[in-house]
C-alpha cells in the first residue's frame, strides 16, 4: 500500500496543476494511481527498463524473462506512444527511458513538486538518486520514496538527510503504512 498519494492530494490545493516524477516505473500501477487522484502539468516517468550489473531488486518480482514485458505493459497502462508521450487518465505523462541520473539531468533545479524514487533499493543506487533528484524539487515540494524496510534504502536517506541537516517533517510523519517516506527540502539560500 502507498500512502504518497493521498498525502499529495491533500497537500496541494484542488485543480493545482503539479509536475512531478516516479523514479522506477515498473508496469506503470504507481503512475496510474497518480494520475487518477491528482492533476499534472507532466507527470516524468523515469525507468531505464534494462538489467544491469548492481541490479539485484529482481527478487519475488518474477523471472527475469518478463523483465522486457513490463516495458509494454506500462505503454499500455500509461498511453505511452513512440515519441515517449502519453496521457494517462487524462494527464500528460512523459516517459524518459534511461538511467537515473541521467535523466535528472534533463530537469530544471527546482522544478518539480515532488519526486518518488522507487527504482533500485541498492544503497549506492538510492543514494545517487536522491542526490540527483534533491535539487530537482521545490522547496516547497516533496522527496518521497518507498520501501522503508529495506535497510539500504533506511540507510541511504538517513545518511543523506544527515548530511543536510534535514528532517522528517514532523507534521506529516516519515513512514506511512509500512512503505512510503517523505521529507521537504531545505529553503535554497540565494
Amino acid at each position: 500500500m502507498t500512502y504518497h498519494v493521498p498525502f499529495l492530494k491533500k497537500s496541494y490545493p484542488e485543480g493545482y496543476k503539479l509536475t512531478g516524477a516516479e523514479i522506477g516505473v515498473w508496469e506503470g500501477e504507481g503512475a496510474v494511481r497518480l494520475c487518477r487522484a491528482l492533476d499534472f502539468s507532466m507527470l516524468y516517468l523515469v525507468d531505464a527498463y534494462v538489467l544491469y550489473d548492481g541490479y539485484n531488486d529482481f527478487n519475488g518480482f518474477g523471472d527475469l524473462s518478463d523483465w522486457g514485458k513490463c516495458e509494454d505493459i506500462m505503454k499500455v497502462a500509461l498511453g505511452i506512444d513512440e515519441t515517449s508521450f502519453g496521457m494517462c487518465n487524462g494527464q500528460p505523462v512523459k516517459l524518459l527511458k534511461m538511467m537515473s541520473a541521467d535523466a535528472a539531468k534533463t530537469i530544471s533545479d527546482a522544478s518539480l513538486d515532488f519526486v518518488y524514487i522507487d527504482a533500485n533499493h541498492d544503497y549506492p543506487y538510492v543514494l545517487q538518486d536522491l542526490k540527483a533528484w534533491y535539487s530537482k524539487v521545490k522547496p516547497s515540494g516533496w522527496v518521497m520514496g518507498h520501501d522503508w524496510p529495506w535497510p539500504t534504502v533506511q540507510r541511504a536517506v538517513n545518511e543523506f538527510m544527515a548530511e543536510r541537516n534535514l528532517q522528517f517533517d514532523p507534521e506529516s510523519g516519515h513512514l506511512h503504512g509500512t512503505h512510503d517516506w517523505w521529507f521537504k527540502p531545505k529553503e535554497k539560500s540565494l
